[in-house]
């Protein structure tokens, strides 16, 4: 019977003897395979020394040497590595490649300590994942780190607190105090400054009326017509509108409070004043009397009578604005027309027509400054016909602001802007505050 030879290698009996050269050789190489493996990973832990000055810092390098496919994990790293050492940054990892393609990556930790004494640090775990999928722990070495205190000459007396070190100054140093000071000082004089003079102009200038007694009157008289509130029977609304326009009309021409006063008390004040003469009393007196009579007694006029009513509203505000005009031409005589540029050659009554054509008074503006005060002027008074150009006599104060008016912080700068655009929009017209001041004036004196 023939025995098979496959069956004689892998059948092997206990009886079967190997040579001792080849157990030896079988276990060399095991051992070497180990050593192999054992190096192909490595983690390591150093300091950058040994003795550390208590609250000084030092680093510690993590370092772990491995084959560039394998996958290791770096520990989860808080601020403390032990009680006693604290960690108060932890780099990014550098990473390395070798020629032999091991890959070498370093993270340093910067750590402290505030207790003296000789400290251990633990070996610190990384772990490395197996092909399949087990986890393996590498553990760094264990390190000692003896920290050590101030060292005090005992044999020396305590030194008091060392005080502020004297440093001296400069002019960079002064500088931004000095601007800043120079700055706030030009500040508070212009604010100062422009109250002031804000307050001497409220003082001073008398107030733009809004609109012309008799431009409200004509207005509210109008209106009045095309209401036809007669025409519709309404009459005591009709004369009592009527009357009250012409009772605001006189107080805000003549100055005569009218609205808490009968008929008569308004023609004693009419005479008290001495305006019989420049008021037509006639067609007034015949108007408010048929008024009283509509409201106070209902009577019932005739449709002429209505309508002249209206009529005699319309002459009396005409006649009465025309007596305007003739006092305003009176009042320019006593105006100082000598130091009113314009009016050269001039009568009173031809100055009131100019007037009426379109003529105006105009004062143009300039500014002066320098750094910390701005003066802000007007020039005298000019007088324009109607149509007159004003470029010329203004462009000489326009040229002033220009030049000369820029240099103040800040106000310098905004009445210089200021002062231009006035000027280049014709000046200042301060026709009405002229007659309406002379008017009040002769007023109040009368």
């Amino acid at each position: 019977m023939v025995k098979s030879k496959t069956s004689s290698i892998f059948n092997l009996g206990g009886n079967l003897k190997l040579p001792p050269e080849i157990w030896l050789f079988c276990c060399l190489i095991c051992f070497g395979c180990i050593s192999l493996n054992a190096q192909q990973l490595d983690v390591t832990a150093r300091l950058d020394s040994t003795y550390l000055l208590i609250g000084q810092q030092m680093q510690v390098a993590l370092e772990v040497s491995q084959p560039s496919e394998a996958q290791v994990q770096f520990p989860t790293i808080t601020d403390t590595l032990t009680r006693f050492i604290e960690i108060l940054d932890i780099s990014p990892r550098d990473t390395m490649i070798k020629e032999d393609g091991f890959a070498q990556i370093i993270q340093r930790l910067t750590i402290t300590s505030f207790d003296s004494g000789y400290h251990i640090i633990p070996p610190i775990p990384f772990f490395v994942k197996n092909i399949n999928g087990s986890t393996d722990t590498l553990r760094t070495n264990q390190l000692g780190l003896e920290v050590l205190l101030v060292p005090v000459d005992t044999a020396q007396a305590i030194m008091p607190i060392k005080g502020p070190a004297d440093i001296p100054i400069s002019l960079t140093d002064v500088l931004p105090g000095i601007l800043s000071s120079l700055l706030l000082g030009t500040l508070v004089a212009g604010l100062i400054l422009y109250f002031k003079k804000r307050t001497k102009r409220k003082g001073h200038r008398p107030q733009k009326p809004k609109e012309a007694p008799h431009v409200v009157a004509y207005r509210a008289l109008q209106q009045l017509k095309k209401d036809q509130l007669w025409q519709s029977g309404q009459l005591k609304a009709y004369h009592s509108r009527l009357t009250d326009i012409l009772r605001e009309y006189i107080e805000n021409r003549f100055q005569i409070p009218t609205l808490e006063k009968t008929s008569d008390e308004i023609f004693a004040a009419f005479e008290q004043k001495g305006l019989t003469e420049e008021v037509p009393f006639d067609n007034l007196s015949q108007l408010l009397r048929q008024a009283d009579l509509v409201k106070f007694a209902k009577g019932n006029p005739l449709p002429e009578d209505n309508a002249r009513s209206l009529e005699q509203a319309f002459d009396f505000v005409k006649k009465t604005l025309v007596a305007i005009n003739t006092n305003e031409a009176n009042d320019l005589n006593k105006i100082d027309l000598p130091r009113i540029k314009g009016v050269e050659g001039l009568s009173s009554k031809e100055i009131n027509e100019e007037l009426n054509k379109g003529g105006k008074f105009v004062v143009f503006h300039y500014c002066i400054s320098y750094i910390v005060k701005t003066y802000r002027g007007n020039s005298g008074i000019y007088f324009f016909r109607s149509g007159e150009s004003t470029f010329s006599k203004g462009f000489k104060y326009t040229l002033i602001s220009l030049l000369l008016g820029w240099w103040g912080i800040p106000w310098g700068i905004i009445f210089t802007i200021k002062s231009i655009r006035t000027n280049t929009k014709g000046g200042e017209n301060v026709t009405k505050e002229i007659i309406y001041a002379q008017f009040e004036e002769k007023n109040q004196v009368e």
